[in-house]
């Protein structure tokens, strides 16, 4: 995976600050609880690192916390210093798994639009979302152009059935109701559509 040279700057000052908050870690008594501060480059770390990012800082992080556990001066008893930083480590491995699974499912979501995308592009179907009036709210693919001569702006909150051959219209919005009646079902029709030249295509 190759990385913006902003993210390598912000993973650059993800680890300055991973080793700013050791160095105080180091400095102040047992106790205090220190580890909170690694969630600031944990998130940053989960913004624009590479997808497995968060567990790898876990791991970095449950290690600098127990080292910090030895270099640390006295202060809380020792037991509940222990119990004070194995809870820190809980909470941040559990972050961890969270922002990793919130950071996979974005990266799917975007490798699923990327396909969509290039379907929609590159496809030979004209695909339009249009709202419960039959009127065009967005041409999805350039396939409209292609097709019928409009541009997305030119179809824009024109009413299809406005366009549709006239002994063809009744036929049509009779399936349209039936979708609108059952969403999500698969209804089928053929028509002739008026082409922007004003010749007849059927779809």
């Amino acid at each position: 995976m190759k990385l913006a040279r902003a993210d390598v700057a912000a993973l650059g000052l993800a680890a300055l600050l991973t080793a700013g908050v050791f160095a105080v870690d180091c400095l102040t008594p047992l106790g205090l609880a220190d580890w909170v501060l690694y969630f600031l480059p944990l998130l940053l770390v989960a913004r624009v690192g590479p997808p497995r990012g968060t567990l790898v800082f876990a791991a970095i992080g449950t290690a600098l916390v127990a080292l910090g556990y030895f270099f640390s001066p006295a202060g809380s008893p020792a037991v509940f210093a222990l119990a004070n930083r194995s809870a820190g480590v809980a909470v941040l491995w559990l972050v961890a798994l969270l922002l990793g699974r919130r950071r996979q499912a974005l990266e799917t979501l975007r490798r699923s639009e990327r396909k969509l995308g290039a379907l929609l592009e590159n496809g030979l179907d004209a695909i339009e979302l249009m709202d419960a009036n039959g009127c065009f709210l967005h041409a999805l693919s350039p396939a409209t152009t292609r097709l019928l001569g409009y541009d997305a702006g030119e179809l824009y909150r024109r009413n299809a059935f406005e366009l549709i051959h006239p002994d063809d219209a009744p036929a049509v919005k009779e399936v349209f109701g039936q979708l609108l009646q059952r969403p999500g079902e698969h209804v089928q029709a053929q028509f002739r559509f008026r082409h922007k030249e004003c010749s007849c295509r059927w779809l």
